[in-house]
């Protein structure tokens, strides 16, 4: 039961490590394109 219990902590851990990466991706996408630095043709 620990084992389980352990091997879905470290899965969720790894799932929110991913959204937080995925959000600073977005979040440093958005900058650039409302900086006028990068242009969508």
């Amino acid at each position: 039961m620990a084992a389980v219990l352990s091997a879905m902590d470290a899965e969720l851990s790894a799932r929110e490590a991913r959204r937080d990466k995925t959000r600073a991706l977005e979040n440093a996408m958005m900058q650039e394109l409302l900086s006028g630095r990068t242009r969508l043709l």
